[in-house]
């Protein structure tokens, strides 16, 4: 997980969708399962429409 952060950081940083000093993650993350494709469709929806994303 670290190291999938580590190079999402990097690549949002070099396309400018993130400034330098901000804060990307939260620490740690969710590791739960996903088992099927409903699951996976809802993590898709939470992840690109349920973020607060005007911080």
């Amino acid at each position: 997980m670290n190291q999938l952060k580590a190079w999402a950081t990097k690549a949002l940083r070099a396309a400018g969708k993130q400034a330098a000093d901000a804060r990307t993650w939260t620490k740690h993350g969710s590791t739960g399962y996903l088992w099927n494709a409903t699951q996976i469709n809802n993590a898709v929806a939470y992840t690109m429409e349920a973020q607060d994303l005007d911080r």
